[in-house]
């Protein structure tokens, strides 16, 4: 909705119709797999905090590497690609880093296993920095990723993600500039007890079969209120 606004805002127009393409199918298995710590060798008392998308500025990874030493048992995955992904790599085999053995990259998996690696995850954290208008705005793809896995989320409190972490209740906001609460708010989350926890999937699960799932979007009631916003020129 806020792209919608600033669209109607900009060319004069009546609100845009709003299709919330981002429907994922996925069942998560209680206990929900552990892949990373098959993958990277960890203890099974290790929490993982992943980051999973493009390796890039601007995304909140600087912040995260900042803020990881700062949660007790826990590591900080980078799951993806991107120009950063070599200086990244060889941040994590530093071991003069603050983060040694805190720190890991795996590349991209393939799309229809991707979901699987982000139910392995604790909590998935998406700190996009505030510094273009795309990224205050942004609803990325690893926001919806996390909500069908029924995995909680750190997301930043801005226009974009805000408004639909509230909505949910799939996680809780962060001031996306401040590693020291990014630092606190991964700890609320990893250190909530198991009815928080159970309460942020069941939330999540519910949004992503229900508001954001493709049979809402298709749904007749809200085909006819799309219906109603489309302008022909």
């Amino acid at each position: 909705r806020p792209y919608a606004e600033v669209m109607a805002e900009r060319f004069g127009v009546p609100l845009p119709a709003i299709v919330v393409n981002c429907a994922y199918r996925f069942e998560s298995g209680v206990p929900p797999p552990r892949r990373f710590h098959e993958r990277l060798g960890l203890p099974a008392t290790t929490r993982v905090v992943l980051y999973q998308g493009g390796l890039a500025a601007h995304r909140g990874i600087e912040q995260l590497i900042e803020a990881i030493p700062d949660v007790p048992d826990a590591v900080l995955v980078l799951l993806g690609y991107g120009p950063m992904q070599g200086a990244l790599e060889g941040l994590a085999a530093d071991t003069a880093s603050p983060a040694a053995g805190r720190l890991h990259v795996v590349p991209g998996v393939p799309p229809a296993e991707l979901l699987d690696w982000v139910a392995s995850a604790d909590v998935v954290a998406m700190p996009i920095q505030p510094s273009t208008l795309n990224h205050r705005l942004t609803t990325p793809n690893k926001l919806f990723e996390a909500m069908a896995a029924g995995v909680p989320v750190v997301a930043s409190d801005l226009p974009g993600m805000a408004a639909i972490v509230r909505e949910t209740g799939c996680g809780l906001l962060v001031d996306p500039t401040d590693p020291v609460a990014i630092a606190a708010t991964l700890r609320a989350v990893l250190d909530a007890s198991p009815e928080e926890r159970r309460g942020w999937r069941e939330r999540s699960l519910a949004a992503a079969r229900g508001t954001y799932g493709w049979e809402h979007q298709r749904s007749e009631e809200h085909t006819s209120e799309l219906q109603s916003r489309l302008h022909l020129v």
